[in-house]
Order: C-alpha cells, then sequence, then structure tokens
C-alpha cells in the first residue's frame, strides 16, 4: 500500500471512522480477493464490445473505503482512470490523488451516467442486496464484480434484475473474513456479473433503456394528467446558505421540474405521441442530454467560483486541473459530492503548485542563467563549462541556482517573427507571475506584458506592492532579457532546491547559494490544507 497517502497505521483509522460515526460496515478486503478480481479484469480486458470500447474504460469502485483496492489495480491492472464513491469522508481522505470522486452517499448516486469497464463493490452486507440490485439495474458497465452473502442466489429480487438485464454470472471465488484484517464470520462469493455476448454483439451495456421505462410509463389509453411544475424563479436563496447549499436547492429543484414535465409527455398515449410526431426513442435520448446539460450546468457554476485555487495555477496546471475536474460532470450535484470534489481538489492543487514550480524553474534553467552550487562536482571538475539547457533540466550536470540577470533564447531568425505572437513565450512570463504570488509577493499584475505590440529592444515590467518584480526585453530573434527581483529569484531558488531534494534546510541552501538564496524562503510557497474547503465553498 502506498504509504505516502497512508500515513497512519490502518487501526487507528478504523478507530477514527468508529469514533466519528462513520463505520458504514467498513470491512476491508483482502489481498486474496482482490488478486481473483484483478486476474479476471485482465483476462476479460480483450473482450469489452467494439461498440462501447471507447465509451466503457476506468474502473469504479462503490464503497472505496481507504482505497487500497483501487491501488491494487493501478498496480496489477495498470488501470489509469479510477473513481470511487465513499460515505466516509475520513476514509476518502485517505486515497491517493490519482482516485477521483464521483459520489459520497451511494444510495443517492445515479449511475446510468457513469459508464465505466468495471464496477468493484465490497458492500456493507446488511443492505448487500439493495447496493447489488441497484449496481445491476443503474450500471454502465462491462462487468462488475460483487464481493456478497453466498445467499445472493436465493434472492428474488436481484435475480429479477440480472434477467431484465439479460447479464451472466459467474461465481469466481468463495471464502470468509474469519483472517481478515477486520475479521468477520460472513461466508461470501465474489460474483462476476456481465456484458453477455462477445466482442460483436450481445446484451446491452447502457442501462438508460431499462431505466427510463421504469420511470417512465407509456398509457395505451387516452388520459389527461394536468401537471404543474414551480418555476425556479418562485425559489429564493435561503438566506445565510453558502454558495453549495444554494445550488444544491436550485438543482434538486430544476431537476424535479424535468421529471414532472417528462412524466407529463408521457402520461399522453402513445397513437396521440405518434400523430404529433414524438416517439418514445426521442423522448428517452432529449430526458438524458436534458440530465446531462442540467449536472454540467450547475458544476460549472462551482469550478468558475474556484478562482481562489485556479489564479494561483500556471497555464498548464489550469488546463491539467480542469480537465480533470470535468469528469464530475457525470458525479450527482449535491453538497455532500461537492465537498468531496473540494477535498480532491485540495489535495491535487497543492501538487499542482509544487510542480508547477519546478516546471518554471526548470523552464527558465539554461546555460546563461545558472549558478552552481558549492558543492557541484561537475563545477569542481571543469564540466560545468560545457553545460546546455537539456542536461541542466534532466540533471546531469547536478544542482544550481538561477541568477537575478540572463537571456533567454530563442531560435528564431527572421524579420518576420513577432514576439507578441509567441503564445509559449507570452504564457511564460505569464507563469512566473503567478508563480511569484504562490510565493508570497502581493499584487502582482502581468497586465503591463500582455496585450499591445512588444517594441525589440525595449524593457517592459511586471509590478508588485513592493515595485518591479520582473523586466524583459525581447529581440526580433526570439531572445528574451530578463531581469528579477532579487528577493523573489531567491525565494524561486530555495523552493526549487527543496522540492528537487537538492537542499533539506535554510541553512544548507545559504550555504550552497550565498546571495541567490533568499532569508527565510523555506516552505514559503503556498499550500491549501482541508480547513480551505469552507472558503472554496462559500459564495
Amino acid at each position: 500500500m502506498d504509504q505516502a497517502t497512508n500515513s497512519r497505521p490502518r487501526q487507528n483509522i478504523l478507530q477514527s471512522i468508529i469514533d466519528a460515526d462513520q463505520d458504514f460496515e467498513w470491512y476491508p478486503t483482502t489481498e486474496a480477493m482482490l488478486s481473483v478480481v484483478a486476474a479476471d479484469i485482465k483476462a476479460k480486458a480483450w473482450s469489452v464490445p467494439h461498440r462501447y470500447r471507447d465509451k466503457l474504460t476506468g474502473i469504479l469502485d462503490i464503497g472505496a473505503g481507504d482505497g487500497r483496492a483501487l491501488r491494487y489495480f493501478k498496480e496489477h491492472c495498470e488501470a489509469h482512470k479510477l473513481m470511487a464513491i465513499e460515505k466516509s469522508s475520513i476514509l476518502a481522505q485517505q486515497w491517493p490523488e490519482y482516485v477521483f470522486p464521483v459520489g459520497c452517499d451511494f444510495m443517492a448516486q445515479s449511475l446510468i451516467d457513469k459508464p465505466v469497464e468495471t464496477i468493484f463493490c465490497n458492500p456493507p452486507y446488511s443492505e448487500y442486496a439493495e447496493w447489488a440490485c441497484k449496481i445491476i439495474r443503474e450500471g454502465f458497465f462491462f462487468a462488475a464484480y460483487l464481493i456478497i452473502p453466498r445467499r445472493w442466489k436465493e434472492n428474488r429480487e436481484i435475480q429479477d434484475a440480472i434477467e431484465k438485464r439479460e447479464l451472466k454470472t459467474e461465481v469466481l471465488w468463495s471464502g470468509d473474513f474469519l483472517n481478515a484484517e477486520r475479521a468477520a464470520r460472513a461466508t461470501v462469493d465474489i460474483v462476476r456479473i456481465a456484458y453477455s455476448g462477445d466482442r460483436y454483439g450481445g446484451s446491452e451495456c447502457d442501462p438508460f433503456g431499462a431505466w427510463f421505462d421504469g420511470q417512465f410509463e407509456f398509457h395505451a389509453a387516452p388520459e389527461f394528467q394536468e401537471v404543474e411544475g414551480e418555476s425556479l424563479r418562485d425559489k429564493a436563496l435561503v438566506s445565510g446558505r453558502n454558495l453549495v447549499e444554494a445550488l444544491e436547492a436550485l438543482y434538486h429543484d430544476e431537476l424535479a421540474r424535468l421529471y414532472a414535465s417528462y412524466k407529463a409527455i408521457t402520461a399522453l398515449d402513445v397513437q396521440t405521441l405518434k400523430d404529433i410526431g414524438v416517439e418514445k426513442e426521442a423522448i428517452r435520448g432529449a430526458l438524458r442530454e436534458k440530465i446531462k446539460n442540467l449536472k454540467n450546468k450547475y458544476w460549472q457554476e462551482v469550478f468558475n467560483n474556484l478562482d481562489k485555487v485556479t489564479t494561483r495555477l500556471t497555464s498548464k496546471s489550469r488546463k491539467a486541473l480542469l480537465e480533470r475536474l470535468m469528469h464530475a460532470a457525470n458525479v450527482d450535484f449535491d453538497a455532500s459530492n461537492v465537498y468531496t470534489v473540494l477535498i480532491w481538489v485540495v489535495k491535487n492543487a497543492n501538487q499542482y503548485f509544487d510542480q508547477q514550480l519546478v516546471e518554471v524553474f526548470k523552464h527558465l534553467s539554461c546555460q546563461n542563467s545558472t549558478i552552481p552550487y558549492k558543492s557541484n562536482q561537475h563545477f569542481l571538475d571543469g564540466s560545468w563549462r560545457s553545460r546546455n539547457g537539456w542536461d541542466l533540466r534532466e540533471g546531469k550536470l547536478g544542482q544550481y541556482a538561477l541568477d537575478y540577470r540572463f537571456i533567454l533564447e530563442g531560435h528564431y531568425f527572421s524579420k518576420e517573427y513577432s514576439w507578441s505572437r509567441d503564445d509559449y513565450r507570452a504564457e511564460t512570463l505569464q507563469d512566473i507571475c503567478t508563480i511569484a504570488r504562490n510565493l508570497g509577493f502581493e499584487g502582482v499584475s502581468d497586465r503591463n506584458l500582455r496585450g499591445r505590440e512588444w517594441t525589440p529592444g525595449v524593457w517592459r515590467e511586471a509590478y508588485f506592492d513592493g515595485g518591479v518584480l520582473l523586466a524583459a526585453k525581447v529581440y526580433l530573434n526570439g531572445n528574451m532579457h530578463l531581469k528579477f527581483h532579487r528577493e523573489f529569484m531567491g525565494r524561486l531558488n530555495v523552493e526549487a532546491g527543496r522540492l528537487l531534494g537538492w537542499v533539506t534546510s535554510q541553512r544548507q541552501a545559504e550555504e550552497e547559494m550565498g546571495d541567490h538564496a533568499a532569508k527565510g524562503a523555506w516552505r514559503s510557497s503556498f499550500a491549501l490544507d482541508m480547513a480551505s474547503v469552507p472558503a472554496l465553498a462559500a459564495a
């Protein structure tokens, strides 16, 4: 197990969830059970039907606990898209950063819009039948692996759900939890419930049609029904609610109105619908799209209010984070799910903050900009003189700091070259300003670096509350002359050295870098903690 994401002993975690009243019958899956499931996932991966090959990807663990099953699948199944649903916030905080939350309270989630290749679930045994039926009826999967009591075969609801979806079942393993980390007397089966057919045809993986038929009944005889929908304009935000709670109320109101409207449509007899040119499939498809768009609308509103995070990200990091966040558009929109996603944002944002600082430091590393540490052997043996940017960035020439002024070389030798249209260089300057904000420089503005045409050979500056942060001058060959505020470059050097593992303390940084290390810069880079989540959720 990944110790970096599981610093506390497991028994301490178990006691913590018991003390916090978050023990929702968490009995961790044993490694022997996981090995059976992982082997079958790898063996069956080739048989996903062609028409679903691009859509059904990844593994969803329902009731994921501390994420150990997904860690195992990542290692043994080479799975890259890993998602989880877990009600306990304490357990969810143990997940590694590559696990994306798609829900909190399972029974409050919808599975029909979460297509995955594999669903894995070790449910609470007092509710195993309800969980199994929901997964079978709603799950958009190629195969689901359930660890459930052996009496599942006698459960009529489970059997009916399997039959209605035309799925096939196979028991892969039978055993118990007597020797498990948290022992229990229950005897269980590992059951694979899967698509019946081959790569070219078979049962329907998409559950939306069956769900639609169960939710909306088309009447054979004419029937008039008046449905009064309550307009969102009649709703008012409750005083004192934060943004998340207000959005949740509005979302559920709008979703209820949507369902009421479609129930009103399906109250018409089939012949009347045909007379007006409306087919059942068209209604089904329209509702699917409406639900999807509604979720997108409300999740986008949450994302738009994450400026406390996004303004501290470089262009590359911001794009990467927002792309991963778009997975949340398939997550049901409620307050608990929003808070779970915000916790994920905090956890991952800090990694982006550290990673982007190192990336900017390396991007500025070239023959002209670097000064070796005093202990750098490459400087002492003379090989430093033949350095180049590639060897520096790849770590082949040891440790170094950046100077306060240098030339960043370009590769353009044409009079037609326009630096103002060089998005790559423009992003470099904006990213430097972002890093400065994260290193504690207040009031940083890159406005003077953007917009109007650059004049070759003329300095332009970016400012902060204490003066000039950086000055840049460009030339037609693409070269860019840079001058930095000494305190900024000193902080950047210290923090880059810390994150790269080159120095282990402020004192060592000052000894190695001399004047190129800022006093008190150790761990000066901005970081979020879990206490930031309420602020992200505030209006």
